[in-house]
């Protein structure tokens, strides 16, 4: 029974190199339009190559404290004891977690309340991300946001519902005019669900302040208990000013033993450390927001992940140890100022200085919220002569150098991979390699070298259309493969000329393959209530419409079952009446589903 209580948005520790997670709002009608929309790249800042390493500094020796920015003022979301199967500012694949997941002891349907009184400013609804979505804007300025709900409550889901039948779709994003839809401290607004991304039935809560930046709702009052310290399970060592990162892809680095000592050459070097916390029981594996860094008893390095903005979340591949992650899906985070990391979340720049035949002590500290504590600790002692760290990266040269401060175009034979000026972190060889076409590829696999590389911005990647499948180049879709999985991932399907072109943040293998057969529908109950199995080989559902007596019905998608489903309007009377349901793929095959039913 216990095990209903694991489930979380998206925490997989497994490595994910596909795009495919996004967003469709718009009602599609062909077959450019049928491919899933990818969200826009975020706009930043380019890249900037930092200084080296510093000398040895020491930061402000106050232990790491958090202060309570405002109590009383929001009442939590849930009745009852708040459990906590995430926490704010979460490890996860290429974002920091921007809120709490609440626990709703694996069931939906529990009373959702409004933290504070407000209006309704936002309703989102997708199939993906946060599922049903919902936002409250306060009079003091800041939002909270509620995801993977099950449905709306009262005025807000009568509104939902109108607006899906003016649209005839049921996905879209509503900003809601002020002062529309107001609600009151504690009033219901919705019910806990599992929608969109969600593992399992929970409550996503977040708090914004005024600029739109996530802070930690913990920060505000909401009491949640925390019984259990965290864990410091392990440290790595990095070698800092023999960087190896263009042509292996990350710091020469090597692991150490707590209360061991570890000789290594002088020079200087940083910490990477693995860690874990919990709060009332080990069910489920939470975030560390406070930590630091400490030598021969000097503090030189904090953490501190109180707020950040949603544009800064790709820097999570720069605040851990990519390489390590994406290739064998354990997360070290750096306790030292990289390159190219801009971040707010650290004092002090991490490097540390190791000089010949002198031992140091480092101390790595995690703390909680609740200021429970866990301390690992190592020796490290210069030799002149003693082995080097190499460990880590793949020596892939690749054909080129390419630079964060300009487009760097990758080609093959039958490819192209165009990576915008800002989208790389630091100097690295890259290039395309192709392989023979296996399986139900078309196309040669395309491969990216260095795939393990993090990138800021979205790459364009080109595969050319062999000429045997020109005349069919609109059923052809790209296809990423996952190596670890062995299995394949929908990109899209959008033509230019005799190429098939899509985008990826996350580089790797990629092919084309053919996609002519629609999905498949598979009637699962056909009456008051409607629902269907659907299912695509190859491509993704990107659009789907139902008819009863030729009026446009809603049915809501839900991607993790595979399933359409919803009931009829109560303006439909008993007897017999004519239902068609039309579902296309990604690859602009549409299946048609008809038959006479009776209610």
């Amino acid at each position: 029974m216990m095990l209903a209580l694991l489930y979380t948005c998206n925490k997989s520790d497994k490595f994910d190199n596909s795009s495919r997670v996004v967003t469709a709002d718009s009602v599609v009608t062909n077959k450019e339009e049928a491919v899933v929309k990818k969200e826009e790249d975020v706009v930043v800042d380019e890249p900037i190559e930092a200084d080296e390493p510093e000398e040895l500094e020491e930061v402000d020796s106050e232990t790491v404290t958090k202060k309570v920015k405002s109590s009383g003022y929001y009442v939590a979301p849930l009745d009852g004891p708040i459990l906590l199967s995430g926490t704010f500012g979460e490890l996860r694949n290429n974002h920091f977690h921007a809120g709490l997941d609440i626990r709703t002891g694996g069931v939906q349907g529990k009373s959702i309340k409004a933290a504070a009184g407000g209006y309704v400013s936002r309703i989102k609804v997708s199939s993906r991300g946060y599922g049903k979505a919902l936002y409250i804007q306060h009079p003091n300025g800041t939002t909270t946001v509620y995801g993977h709900l099950k449905k709306y409550s009262g005025a807000i889901q009568d509104a939902v519902i109108a607006k899906q039948y003016a649209l005839k779709k049921y996905e879209f994003d509503w900003y809601v005019p002020a002062g529309k839809l107001k609600v009151t401290k504690g009033q219901e607004v919705a019910l806990s669900g599992n929608t969109g991304g969600s593992g399992g039935p929970h409550l996503h809560f977040e708090i914004r302040d005024r600029k739109g930046n996530t802070v930690n709702p913990l920060l505000h009052g909401l009491q949640v208990e925390d019984k259990i310290a965290p864990f410091v399970k392990s440290a790595k060592l990095y070698r800092l000013d023999y960087n190896r990162y263009e042509t292996h892809g990350i710091f020469a680095n090597g692991p150490v033993k707590k209360n061991d000592t570890t000789v290594v050459p002088p020079g200087t070097y940083g910490v990477g450390v693995s860690w874990v916390d919990y709060f009332t029981d080990k069910l489920n594996r939470l975030g560390i927001n406070y930590a630091e860094i400490m030598v021969d008893g000097k503090k030189i390095f904090t953490q501190t992940i109180e707020d950040f903005a949603f544009s800064q979340g790709r820097y999570i591949n720069k605040h851990i140890d990519y390489w390590t992650y994406s290739q064998r899906g354990v997360r070290y985070v750096k306790m030292f100022k990289d390159k190219g990391n801009r971040l707010h979340f650290y004092k002090g720049n991490g490097s540390i200085q190791v000089e010949s035949n002198s031992t140091i002590r480092i101390d790595v500290k995690a703390y909680d919220y609740n200021k429970g504590t866990s301390t690992l600790t190592f020796f490290v002692k210069g030799k002149e002569g003693a082995s080097p760290l190499v460990n880590g990266g793949n020596n892939k040269p690749g054909s080129q150098r390419c630079m964060p401060n300009k487009t760097n175009t990758l080609t093959s034979e039958n490819a192209t991979v165009v990576i915008p000026k800002g989208s790389l972190y630091n100097a690295t060889y890259m290039g395309l390699t192709e392989t023979k076409q296996t399986g139900k590829s078309i196309s040669p696999m395309v491969r990216v070298n260095h795939a393990h590389v993090p990138l800021h911005k979205s790459a364009t990647i080109k595969i050319k259309i062999p000429a045997a499948y020109s005349s069919k180049k609109n059923s052809l879709v790209m296809l990423s493969y996952n190596k670890s999985s062995k299995s394949s991932s929908y990109e899209g399907g959008k033509v230019s000329g005799n190429y098939i072109v899509e985008t990826s943040k996350s580089l790797g293998m990629y092919y084309l393959a053919l996609d002519t057969i629609g999905p498949k529908i598979t009637p699962l109950r056909v009456n008051q209530y409607l629902s269907f199995r659907v299912v695509d080989l190859t491509s993704d559902i990107s659009m789907y419409n139902c008819y009863v007596d030729g009026t446009w019905v809603l049915l809501e998608y839900e991607p993790k079952s595979n399933k359409l489903f919803g009931n009829l309007p109560k303006s439909y009377a008993k007897g017999n009446h004519s239902l068609e349901l039309r579902v296309t793929d990604g690859g602009g095959n549409t299946t048609v589903y008809k038959k006479k039913i009776t209610i």
